[in-house]
């Protein structure tokens, strides 16, 4: 039986999937993330959780940009990545609330009315 951490966390992902899709972001839920292919490479949305145990917990979002080409001379000199980090690299990127110069942004989620106003 999922817990209610786990049922929360199912449907935030399953909302965002809902307003992201449209956009032709597809989710790749295992990593909470979501990936848009560009012609140069991708821009990938990802989810953070900082759990509050038996409470709640947070959420951070991460953006980032990945241009191929300059992926690949980063990987080529890179010897410790194994092939799935090596398509993972982001060229640019970081969490939502820092690169807005606001700090770092969290959204705590309790609740099912948690979930609809977080997404």
């Amino acid at each position: 039986m999922a817990t209610p951490f786990e049922e929360r966390r199912k449907e935030l992902l399953r909302e965002l999937q809902t307003e992201l899709a449209p956009l032709g972001f597809e989710a790749k839920l295992s990593d909470w993330s979501y990936r848009k292919v560009t012609p140069f490479g991708f821009y990938g949305i990802g989810l953070a959780s900082i759990p509050h145990p038996g409470v709640d917990f947070d959420v951070t979002v991460h953006i980032g940009v990945r241009h191929d080409a300059v992926a690949e001379l980063c990987n080529a000199v890179n010897p410790n990545l194994d092939k799935k980090q090596k398509a993972d690299v982001y060229t640019v990127g970081g969490e939502l609330g820092n690169l807005s110069n606001a700090g770092q942004m969290r959204w705590t989620i309790a609740t099912e009315a948690d979930v609809v106003r977080v997404t």
